[in-house]
């Protein structure tokens, strides 16, 4: 695949065209740049920049008037009936000129433009257009398309028009709307209650406040129920419950409020005003009553909004200009209420509070104050704001309340445009994306939510990380392509703000990536005619075909091969078409005769390039056990478990077919026991499963306890001729090179350990005939076929499966021990005063422990067994034995089992005087005990001792 990039000259630098350069400088230029020209002519581009460096004849400007989904020609326009405007922009050599301006113009009395600007760019085949719709008047004009283009040679652009002519009939108004109906108007009645009695009452005071209830009625007696009722106050005599006044109709019609006294005694009236739209009306119908009250004038609190700095009123907000929020709070005597705490509070969405408590305590004028700011530089709209609080003494206080509206302006917040920090972005690549926030033109170090969107975002062609906050005015995000491969204009906005910028990207179209191994299923497949429940002979192999993105690539062929064909290994298809989808392609091996290891070749042809890979292994084997692969082991053969109920050991199968691969999961595998308890079976996971033997009742008189494990398998042979199948001639292969029979009896359990089943040893009865069986001189297993002509003799075969098993023996060890020792008196010569031979020390005694339990088995496993002599000295080292694991069946001949060796040596020295020549023995004792020490892992100690003399 040619790269075209190769072809494209770099015009990073053509400001240089812009600066002052000597005269030769810019003649070479000009001179490179037609070189340029003439490479990319050679390299096939047809773009406008390299047509425009050799053409110097005149562009052609053309316009017409069309169907707006066809190109059937157009010569009107109408009500209803818009034409589609086309102007085709081209070199004299007939070659697109991309990207050019074109202006549309007409009498807009007769038509309008769609956009309303009038003007488009010309596309990859040097098209622009718009769309005309008739306007007011109707009659006949001319439209005029217009556009520039430097030629070469040329300093600066050239203008190109072309025109057409049309007819236009005028849009035609809608006909005025129908009068309204004649309506019966609703009901609307307002009363004054006591809110405990519902009596009716004409007063309020600060200690009882009344119910101002509206009813609200069709004129035919229906409730008008959901409707939101307004209740407002003549004067400053009484105050609401809820503070706004409103409240909503309940399934009777009505609402209510409470009316408490405010600050002036008097008389006033409340207006009760509502809405609802009557049925056949098209607007709603406003209902008004009123009931007149008088009032005791309560404790008096006055709200003010003022400039923090000047003090004069204020009605607004904005950021950067906060406001002063006062509440002067006077008794009923008219004296300042001091010390009281005003509660202030308004709509979080548009102003906060400072202090955020929104609390402040009043002076000696009864005067409180709070700052209120703007919530956030977006916030904008109008809000109340209110002040609460309890004005009197002790139990006899009332409380009172105050708002005050105000408004919010949002900051004049501006968009640069959107920098793309690469403007061609190869496919699937990612980019970042950035737009710089400022208020008043100053950036804005408030944070802000900028959101970004495109057309390629919008289809999924593409992904962006938005919303993102501005940090220092710079919001930063990162454009990752999925597939564009176009112009992509970015939109970036600001939420809750109609600031908003653009900024374009180009992304280039993708190439094939590579091809993937995907699965194979299963990976191990059993030989040609020896597959059954649950074992395939065939498995499924899958590839993807990628781009470079890794997104899939269909309609691909992709060829299929084997790493090998031995003993007769297929596969088929032999090659495929990737699915247009996912870009999957897959193919099927069947197994041959002979175990191997296989892979799948796949490879496909993509332009120039050739994309091969291969599967994972898989595994061509029987996967049935083989008695050959039967393997049985214990983690602790001799436990503590003849004298303790619950001591436990772990029972371990391993399970291999006859070429020693692992056998399948979920082979079953069966255990029994001569005494204890075991569990029943396990499942193999690769290749091996254990069950748990626990030491309990039954109990061997010998404390050895056998165990069984079986699983259906077949037996070994010996494949002399490398062919996969079992053989009688020339070669019996039930016979291996040592003499060997691999003719395997029925499974029983081992009892007394000899290796041969005794009457009254328990057997698996596997052919249910209701004896033990030995071998019958056949092969029992997949790999024999005597009724094939010309493969076995017939009846060498014998059934398909036999049970496969292993035998092992756990030891219940006994705790307690009478150790005996050989000799059981140690003698060592004695050192003799004034002797006149020195004194030689003799040589270690050795001293044989027998240690075993009560049935002559070895102690548990990790039984420790510690020497101490009071006389002499022991010369092993170290002095402490631990138990083996082992089951042995002679433990009193076995070192570190159940024999023991110990060497104990004189501590007796002799010192001769240098003057006299007499010599003098030193001897601490002459007489003590060489004691042992057993302490089985259940805790349990058993000593004994012999003496030791010197």
């Amino acid at each position: 695949m040619r790269k075209l990039s190769r072809c494209i000259p770099n015009w990073s630098s053509s400001s240089s065209w812009s600066s002052s350069s000597n005269l030769s400088s810019r003649i070479a230029g000009i001179a490179l740049i037609m070189g340029f020209a003439a490479i990319i002519g050679g390299c096939g581009s047809g773009a406008v920049g390299s047509s425009a460096l050799t053409d110097t004849g005149t562009p052609t400007l053309t316009v017409a008037l069309t169907d707006l989904n066809s190109t059937t020609a157009r010569t009107s326009i109408g009500s209803g009936e818009p034409a589609k405007v086309t102007a085709t922009f081209k070199t004299s050599r007939g070659t697109p000129i991309v990207g050019a301006v074109i202006t549309f113009t007409t009498d807009a009395t007769l038509g309008v433009f769609s956009p309303s600007t009038g003007t488009a760019l010309t596309d990859a085949n040097g098209v622009a257009f718009v769309t005309l719709n008739a306007s007011t008047a109707s009659g006949a004009g001319t439209l005029t398309a217009t556009g520039q283009t430097t030629i070469s040679g040329a300093t600066a652009p050239s203008t190109y028009t072309s025109s057409v002519s049309y007819a236009a009939t005028a849009v035609v108004p809608p006909p005025p709307p129908p009068p309204p109906p004649t309506l019966t108007p609703p009901t609307f009645t307002v009363t004054l209650t006591d809110p405990n009695t519902n009596a009716t009452r004409t007063s309020v005071s600060p200690q009882n406040p009344a119910r101002v209830n509206a009813t609200f009625r069709l004129a035919s007696g229906a409730a008008v129920a959901g409707a939101v009722v307004t209740f407002s106050t003549t004067g400053t005599a009484g105050t609401f419950i809820p503070i706004n006044g409103t409240a909503v109709t309940d399934s009777t019609g009505v609402a209510s409020v409470l009316l408490f006294p405010s600050t002036e005694s008097g008389s006033a009236v409340v207006t009760a005003t509502s809405q609802t739209i009557l049925v056949g009306a098209t607007a709603p119908t406003t209902v008004t009553g009123t009931v007149a009250y008088s009032a005791a004038a309560a404790p008096a609190i006055t709200l003010l909004i003022t400039d923090p700095t000047t003090g004069a009123p204020r009605t607004s907000i904005s950021s950067g200009s906060p406001a002063r929020v006062s509440a002067v709070l006077r008794q009923t005597s008219g004296a300042p209420s001091v010390g009281t705490v005003v509660t202030f509070a308004t709509d979080a969405a548009l102003g906060t509070l400072s202090p955020t408590s929104g609390t402040a305590l009043t002076d000696s004028t009864g005067t409180a104050s709070v700052l209120l700011n703007p919530a956030s530089i977006t916030a904008s709209g109008a809000a109340t704001v209110r002040a609460s609080a309890q004005i009197g003494t002790g139990t006899a206080t009332t409380p009172v309340t105050a708002t005050l509206g105000y408004t919010v302006g949002a900051a004049n917040v501006t968009l640069s445009a959107v920098r793309v920090q690469t403007p061609v972005l190869s496919a699937y690549g990612t980019t970042n994306v950035s737009v710089t926030a400022s208020v008043g033109g100053v950036i804005t170090a408030t944070p802000l939510t900028v959101n970004f969107t495109s057309p390629c975002i919008s289809s999924g062609k593409a992904s962006i990380t938005s919303p993102v906050t501005t940090a220092n005015g710079v919001a930063t995000t990162t454009y990752r392509d999925n597939g564009c491969a176009s112009v992509d204009t970015i939109t970036a906005s600001v939420t809750g703000l109609s600031a908003s910028s653009t900024g374009t990207l180009t992304v280039t179209a993708p190439a094939i990536g590579s091809l993937q191994f995907v699965s194979a299923r299963p990976t191990s497949i059993a030989l040609r005619g020896t597959g059954g429940a649950g074992r395939q002979e065939t498995s499924l192999v899958s590839f993807r075909l990628v781009d470079v993105a890794g997104n899939p690539v269909g309609g691909t062929t992709v060829n299929f091969t084997l790493s090998t064909s031995v003993g007769g290994l297929t596969i088929s298809p032999l090659s495929a078409v990737s699915d247009p989808a996912t870009g999957v392609v897959s193919t099927t091996v069947q197994a041959g005769s002979v175990s191997t290891p296989v892979r799948v070749i796949a490879t496909t042809v993509v332009g120039s390039q050739t994309l091969t890979t291969q599967s994972d292994q898989l595994t061509v084997s029987t996967g049935v056990p083989s008695q050959g692969g039967f393997s049985l082991s214990v983690s602790t053969f001799n436990i503590d478990g003849y004298d303790f109920d619950g001591t436990t050991t772990t029972v371990i199968a391993r399970l291999a077919d006859r070429f020693s691969n692992p056998v399948p999961d979920g082979v079953v595998v069966n255990f029994t026991s001569a005494g204890g308890a075991i569990g029943p079976s396990c499942t193999t996971v690769n290749g091996a499963c254990s069950v748990t033997m626990t030491s309990q009742n039954f109990r061997t008189a010998n404390g050895r306890i056998a165990i069984l494990a079986y699983a259906i398998g077949e037996e070994s042979f010996t494949d002399y001729n490398g062919n996969g199948w079992f053989d009688i001639a020339p070669r019996n292969e039930l016979i291996d090179p040592s003499g060997k029979s691999f003719d395997l009896p029925e499974a029983w359990l081992d009892v007394n350990e000899d290796g041969v089943w005794q009457s009254g040893e328990p057997f698996i009865d596997f052919n249910s005939n209701g004896r033990y069986d030995l071998g019958d001189g056949k092969f029992n297993g997949v790999s024999c076929d005597d009724v094939t002509p010309g493969r076995r003799a017939p009846g060498s075969c014998g059934p398909k499966s036999i049970n496969v098993f292993g035998q092992i023996a756990v030891v219940f060890s006994g705790s307690t021990t009478t150790p005996t020792a050989s000799p059981t008196r140690v003698d060592i010569a004695q050192c003799v005063d004034n002797s006149t031979l020195p004194f030689v020390k003799p040589a270690p005694t050795s001293v044989a422990f027998t240690i075993v339990d009560a049935r002559n088995q070895a102690l548990p496993a990790g039984t420790t067994v510690s020497f101490a002599t009071t006389n002499g000295t022991i010369v092993t080292s170290p002095a402490s034995f631990t138990v083996l694991n082992t089951n042995t069946k002679t433990p009193v001949t076995t070192e570190g089992v159940g024999l023991f060796t110990v060497l104990v040596e004189s501590d007796a020295s002799q010192t001769t005087d240098p003057t006299s020549g007499a010599r003098t023995c030193s001897n601490t004792r002459s007489s003590g005990q060489l004691t042992v020490t057993v302490r089985t892992p259940s805790g349990r100690v058993s000593t004994s001792s012999i003496t030791v003399t010197d």
